[in-house]
């Protein structure tokens, strides 16, 4: 009898509470068993055993076990979604608004930085070049190059000079085969000057067979005509010495406004002595 009743505990649901309980809902009282003798209380268990409404007894606690799981599953789903709950629309439209307002407040930073390193790049690369015109006048009898201002349109195309990139190119570095080396590129060249010319830099053509270094060039003659309405106002010819100080005779700039630094020029230039700064132009 008692196997029987283990079992049954188990196929309500493996609840020996939920099978109690239903025995005392139909007034099988278990204090009753404790307070008799081992042989009476062996009797009444038998009694109780056999005149209990089984039907009713296995229909409670059927619904007891089933009511039981059913929490159980309730509980599960609700923890279930939970922790699988995501972004709600509102949220998402709340963190794009943060992302794009960081940009904006970045993204004027980013392109300074990156206005400022490309004319560090462009700086240096002057830099070199005014090197490299030193290291050439040292090989010539202090002599500077002789190059055109625009190799494609040469000043005497029956005599044309040679490219500056050409002249300066075993200085620099250049590659066998290739069009110029780097270093006469500027990384904001965007009139692609250097494709064209060979170099994103105006060599100084003023200064073409020139000593470098040197602080005057003597014997010039200027002629000066000025005719207004088809009559001569004004005719002079007379001698000039020019000077060419090295801290301020410039020998290669950019051939346009690259570099944009509003009120100042947008051209970086390199002087015979070697410094690097931005181009002054002074109005007299």
């Amino acid at each position: 009898m008692t196997t029987t009743l283990v079992n049954m505990n188990t196929s309500f649901g493996g609840s020996n509470g939920v099978f109690r309980q239903c025995c005392r809902n139909h007034r099988f009282d278990n204090r009753s068993e404790r307070e008799l003798s081992p042989a009476r209380s062996a009797y009444v268990w038998q009694w109780g055993l056999k005149n209990l409404p089984w039907r009713q007894v296995m229909s409670d606690a059927l619904r007891a076990g089933d009511s039981s799981r059913s929490s159980t599953s309730a509980k599960s789903r609700c923890l279930f979604r939970t922790e699988t709950s995501g972004f709600t629309l509102i949220e998402l439209l709340v963190v794009i608004v943060i992302i794009g307002l960081l940009a904006s407040l970045l993204l004027p930073a980013i392109s300074r930085a990156k206005a400022k390193a490309y004319n560090t790049v462009c700086v240096n690369q002057l830099r070199q070049l005014g090197t490299a015109t030193r290291l050439y006048a040292e090989d010539n009898d202090t002599r500077m190059p002789k190059a055109e201002i625009l190799p494609t349109l040469p000043l005497d195309p029956q005599n044309p000079l040679p490219r500056i990139c050409d002249v300066l190119g075993p200085y620099v570095g250049k590659a066998a085969g290739t069009n110029s080396a780097a270093v006469f590129k500027c990384p904001t060249d965007n009139l692609k000057m250097f494709t064209r010319q060979g170099s994103s830099y105006e060599w100084n053509t003023e200064l073409n067979g020139h000593r470098i270094d040197e602080t005057r060039s003597s014997n010039v003659r200027i002629v000066r005509v000025e005719i207004i309405n088809g009559e001569v106002v004004e005719n002079t010819d007379e001698q000039k010495v020019l000077r060419f100080p090295p801290e301020t005779t410039p020998l290669f700039l950019d051939y346009d406004e690259f570099h944009p630094r509003a009120p100042k020029s947008g051209k970086n230039v390199v002087f015979m002595d070697g410094h690097v700064t931005p181009l002054e132009v002074k109005l007299d």
